[in-house]
């Protein structure tokens, strides 16, 4: 995966600069896209689709959009305590709130994709916009059947890099006749022991017994108490986890799950982590209703690029259309093949190349030697 950083020349590279190279080698490793180390994620496609948002709280998609190099144009807020985050954190984009949104609906317009954590709401008229695709976490009421066509897709939390068990199913509208999404990608399982943090301290307990699974799943040491080589179960991830600790004389503590490693767990990028307060941690920690960062970014890669596919189906038809016209100068199966040999003033005089070729032989003029002789008046052999 990543070539393993070496100490060994400790003694001429400083400390600080050992270990900012080792960060380094961890932030550029292949899995880093998915957020291990600060979150680091690939841009898709080479065309940076435009996307429109209804976020209730906190804003998920914006940040698995932001993170996935969309261009995000109208954010629409009904929880109004992150407003002002939101702005700070998205200043590119068109942030107003639930109340206001009705005004500013025609910034997103020409929004290809619009994400949505509710229900569209009818004053938006999100049906009769341009876009392609809009992607809720609650079933549309309003959706017109005769125009879009609905799909669920169900997305594990460990099917795209994360480490609780949580399951997330979202709807699905396409436009008719619009591409539907993608297949989704799998990575391969993590366990909370790469979101620990082994210097936080707790009750030292006995070391827990070694899993040998070859797939994470949740294994509970004891009622409310989770392993910590196994992943954290969603509907009780405030419980208590057995985790490493270099202090403790057994190696292992009985502790709940910091806020820091909460924030990693959900999949917040590094560059939003450092700037939230420690009100706004406990808020997120204890938000059941947040989707984690990868979950959406799984999601989003899904989404075929909609211009990319335009300009194929373009060449397509064009090609289609060529094909067609050279079919057509084609002979007609049982036709004479002379039919289809005829001169360009075959229309004219109805002679065919047999005849052209016939009247060049008596003619000579199909012959050099003769076109030679002829202009010098020498004497022909």
């Amino acid at each position: 995966m990543y070539s393993p950083v070496s100490f060994a020349s400790s003694s001429v590279i400083p400390a600080s600069a050992g270990r900012k190279r080792s960060l380094e080698a961890l932030q550029t490793a292949f899995y880093a896209k998915y957020g291990v180390t600060d979150g680091v994620l690939e841009t898709f496609g080479n065309v940076q689709l435009h996307c429109s948002i209804l976020c209730c709280g906190w804003p998920g998609w914006a940040v698995a959009a932001k993170l996935r190099g969309w261009v995000i144009d109208l954010i629409i807020v009904k929880d109004s305590d992150w407003v002002d985050c939101i702005r700070l954190w998205f200043p590119d984009s068109s942030v107003v709130l639930f109340e206001d949104c009705v005004k500013w609906t025609s910034i997103g317009v020409s929004s290809t994709v619009w994400f949505s954590d509710a229900d569209p709401p009818r004053k938006l008229s999100l049906w009769d916009t341009d876009s392609k695709l809009i992607i809720t976490r609650r079933r549309a009421r309003c959706a017109p059947s005769h125009t879009w066509s609905m799909t669920t897709r169900t997305i594990s939390h460990v099917s795209c890099g994360g480490v609780t068990d949580g399951r997330w199913t979202f709807f699905v509208y396409t436009r008719i006749p619009s591409p539907h999404l993608l297949p989704a990608k799998s990575v391969g399982g993590r366990d909370l022991s790469t979101v620990f943090d082994t210097k936080l301290q707790g009750i030292p307990c006995p070391p827990p017994e070694v899993l040998h699974a070859t797939q994470p799943a949740v294994v509970e040491v004891r009622p409310n108490t989770y392993h910590g080589n196994g992943i954290l179960p969603w509907d009780a991830r405030l419980g208590f986890v057995v985790a490493p600790c270099i202090f403790s004389p057994t190696n292992w503590v009985r502790r709940r799950v910091h806020g820091s490693e909460m924030l990693k767990i959900l999949d917040m990028p590094d560059s939003i982590c450092e700037i939230l307060t420690s009100n706004q941690v406990g808020t997120i920690c204890q938000d059941l209703n947040l989707v984690p960062t990868k979950v959406l970014c799984s999601l989003i890669d899904t989404v075929p690029n909609f211009e990319e596919l335009q300009n194929e189906t373009e060449l397509c038809s064009k090609r289609r259309r060529e094909s067609a016209v050279f079919e057509e100068k084609l002979p007609v199966e049982g036709e004479d093949i002379s039919s289809a040999l005829r001169s360009p003033n075959a229309d004219d005089d109805g002679r065919t190349l047999e005849d052209l070729v016939k009247e060049a032989e008596i003619s000579g003029v199909g012959d050099r030697n003769t076109k030679a002789t002829k202009s010098d008046d020498a004497e022909v052999p």
